[in-house]
C-alpha cells in the first residue's frame, strides 16, 4: 500500500504537534520516523492509523482519501511499545483474536488455526503457543504483538517505538529480526523511534523530524553523510563544533561563499595533536577521559571561547597519544570530514 501524507497539521490546544507535514511511503517500503521526544512522530503515526485526526491536510492510502475510513476500514496493523497483549489469553489466542473479532468476514476455525500456526513459525515461537504473556520475555511478547498485527493481513504496518521497552541486547536482536521479516513479507511499514542506530540499521528511508516538521528525508547513508541541517548532523551521531574564520577556515576547505561560520565534525573524525603547528588546529584542555569499550572518549574545552569538543579515539591511537586530564592538546577536523554552515544558521541543538 502506498501512503501519501499531504500538508498534515495537528494542534493540541496552543501546541502545534504537526506543522504542514508532507511525505510519501512507497508500497513495500520500511520507513522510520526519527526525532527527539515531542517532535510529532507518534502523533503522525496515530493519524495514519485513524486513532487521531488531523486539523488540516489529508492522508491518501493507495490514492484514496482516508478521512472517511474507520480504524478497521483502513486495514492497518498497529504495534504498541508496551505490547498490549491480553493477559488472560495464550499466545495462540492473542494472535487469533483479530481474526475471530472480524465482522462480516469470519474465517473457519481450521483456517484461523492454519494462519496462526504459520505466524508462530514466522516469529519462531511454535513451541510457546500455549503460554500466557506473563510467562514470556519482553522480546517474545513483542514478537507476539507483531504476529497479532500481521494476522489480519494488514495493508500497512505501523509500529510505535516497538523495542523501546526492551534492554539493549534484546533490542538489537529484534530490530535485525524485524528487518529480515520485512524483507520476507514486503508489507508497507512505518515505525517510530528516537534511536538513531535503530533507524540507520532497519529502515529503507528515514524521515528526520523536529518541532512538528520534517527536517530531511532520505536513505540512511544519505541523511548520515549528507545532513541537510546542523540539527540533523548533530542528532545522527553527535558533533564537535569548530569556528571557521580566516586562515583556519581555508585550511578546512571552507567554501568561498562561507568566509565565517561553523564546522561540524563527527567525534570519530576529530584529530588530536600535541603540537600547535597543524593548520586549522584549535588549542584545548582535556576535561575528561572516558574509556568506552573499543574507543576512548575525550572531552576538551577550547582555551578560547567555544563549545566543548568531543573526540573519539581508537584504543591504539589513545595509547599512542596518551592524553591525560588537564593536559593541553590541539584539535581539528580530519581532512574533508567537516561540514560547514554560515554564521546565522540554526545551531542544531537537539
Amino acid at each position: 500500500m502506498k501512503i501519501e501524507v499531504r500538508g498534515i497539521t495537528k494542534r493540541f490546544g496552543r501546541f502545534v504537534a504537526l506543522d504542514n507535514v508532507t511525505l510519501e511511503v512507497a508500497s513495500g517500503e520500511l520507513v522510520a520516523l526519527l526525532g527527539p521526544s515531542g517532535c510529532g512522530k507518534t502523533t503522525l503515526l496515530r493519524i495514519l492509523s485513524g486513532l487521531e485526526f488531523a486539523d488540516a491536510g489529508s492522508i491518501l492510502l493507495d490514492g484514496v482519501d482516508a478521512a472517511g475510513e474507520t480504524v478497521g476500514g483502513r486495514r492497518v496493523g498497529f504495534v504498541f511499545q508496551h505490547y498490549a497483549l491480553f493477559r488472560h489469553m495464550t499466545v495462540f489466542e492473542n494472535i487469533a483474536f483479530g481474526l475471530r473479532a472480524r465482522r462480516g468476514h469470519r474465517l473457519a476455525r481450521m483456517e484461523i488455526a492454519g494462519r496462526v500456526n504459520r505466524l508462530l513459525g514466522l516469529i519462531k515461537m511454535e513451541n510457546l503457543a500455549d503460554r500466557y504473556p506473563a510467562q514470556l520475555s519482553g522480546g517474545q511478547r513483542q514478537r507476539v504483538a507483531l504476529a497479532r498485527a500481521l494476522a489480519v493481513e494488514p495493508r500497512a504496518l505501523l509500529l510505535d517505538e516497538p523495542f523501546g521497552a526492551l534492554d539493549a541486547n534484546v533490542r538489537k536482536e529484534l530490530r535485525r529480526w524485524l528487518r529480515r521479516l520485512h524483507d520476507e513479507l514486503h508489507v508497507t511499514s512505518v515505525f517510530v523511534t528516537h534511536d538513531v542506530e535503530e533507524a540507520l540499521e532497519v529502515a529503507d528511508r528515514i524521515v528526520v523530524m523536529r518541532g512538528g516538521r520534517v527536517e530531511q528525508v532520505g536513505r540512511p547513508d544519505e541523511v548520515y553523510e549528507q545532513p541537510a541541517s546542523p540539527f540533523v548532523f548533530r542528532f545522527l551521531g553527535g558533533a564537535a563544533v569548530f569556528p571557521m574564520r580566516g586562515p583556519a577556515g581555508e585550511a578546512m576547505e571552507q567554501p568561498p561563499s562561507q568566509k565565517a561560520g561553523w564546522a561540524l565534525v563527527r567525534p570519530h573524525d576529530v584529530e588530536l595533536f600535541r603540537t600547535g603547528d597543524v593548520a586549522g588546529a584549535v588549542e584545548a584542555l582535556v576535561e575528561c577521559v572516558q574509556p568506552i569499550g573499543a574507543i576512548v572518549r575525550i572531552v576538551l574545552r577550547p582555551t578560547a571561547s567555544g563549545e566543548a569538543i568531543e573526540a573519539e579515539l581508537s584504543r591504539p591511537r589513545f595509547r599512542e597519544l596518551g592524553p591525560r586530564q588537564g593536559e593541553r592538546l590541539f584539535a581539528r577536523p580530519a581532512d574533508g570530514r567537516a561540514m560547514t554552515w554560515p554564521v546565522g544558521a540554526r545551531s542544531g541543538a537537539v
